[in-house]
């Protein structure tokens, strides 16, 4: 019996030395980083800070982001007219004409990385700002030939960038040397070169080529048209007054 109470006592003991847990401390304080200081110019949109006069996720204000084809210029989201925007967007973009968000075409011609935005005619001595003469070696490359047919089909032919009265239809391509011409136009194969045409020529007209001064015009061209008539220069058209193909490209874009 008296076993049995020892027994007893020793397990109620051991069941009152069981460990109590100790009182969790205070929490932990949660601390936030306060805002990011944003410097001169910018401005805080979700968080980050832009500047609004050229970021295009936040263009003008934290609410105004520019898409794929478009800059933020001064505040505001503009057409960025390049091929590197386009590729941007697509990088599977392949060669050819492309329109911004303001519909102003420009080709693109991604293996050369060159950007052809116009091709007009002006009097030779007289360029228009950013434009650079045509030549027949010019038209004589694939990428080139292909980029001058699809402006050319596009327009129907090929605008005038100023207004003169040419006395020949001689397209001048350099001093003393001249692209075969006949009516606006005439290449080998076509027809011959035609003088005293008189054609006067109005800002954004368009001009066609001609296959010879009456025997009537091409307002399209085939792809391989400078494949199958070849441009060629010779000497003549003195007359610096004479209409010259001129065009406007950039490169090392993409």
């Amino acid at each position: 019996m008296r076993s049995l109470v020892v027994a007893v006592l020793a397990m109620a003991s051991a069941c009152g030395q069981v460990n109590k847990a100790p009182d969790a401390g205070p929490p932990d304080m949660l601390v936030t980083d306060g805002p990011p200081t944003c410097n001169q110019g910018e401005m805080l949109c979700n968080n980050t800070c832009a500047n609004p006069m050229t970021s295009e996720e936040y263009c003008g204000n934290c609410t105004t982001r520019c898409n794929s084809l478009q800059a933020c210029e001064s505040g505001a989201c503009v057409g960025a007219d390049t091929c590197a925007r386009v590729r941007d967007a697509n990088p599977d973009a392949g060669d050819g004409m492309y329109a911004g968000p303001d519909n102003v075409m420009f080709y693109c011609d991604f293996t050369e990385t060159v950007q052809i935005d116009d091709f007009r005619l002006a009097a030779f001595t007289a360029p228009p700002a950013g434009f650079t003469i045509v030549r027949a070696t010019d038209l004589a490359q694939p990428a080139f030939a292909k980029a001058f047919v699809t402006f050319f089909n596009i327009n129907g032919g090929i605008k005038s960038a100023t207004t003169f009265s040419a006395g020949n239809c001689c397209m001048t391509t350099v001093a003393g040397s001249r692209l075969q011409t006949g009516g606006v136009f005439t290449f080998a194969g076509v027809g011959t070169a035609a003088t005293g045409c008189a054609f006067s020529y109005t800002m954004d007209a368009v001009y066609t080529m001609s296959r010879t001064q009456g025997s009537g015009y091409f307002s399209s061209m085939s792809m391989d048209f400078f494949t199958t008539f070849p441009p060629t220069e010779a000497s003549g058209c003195g007359d610096n007054t004479n209409p010259a193909v001129f065009v406007k490209k950039r490169g090392g874009l993409m």
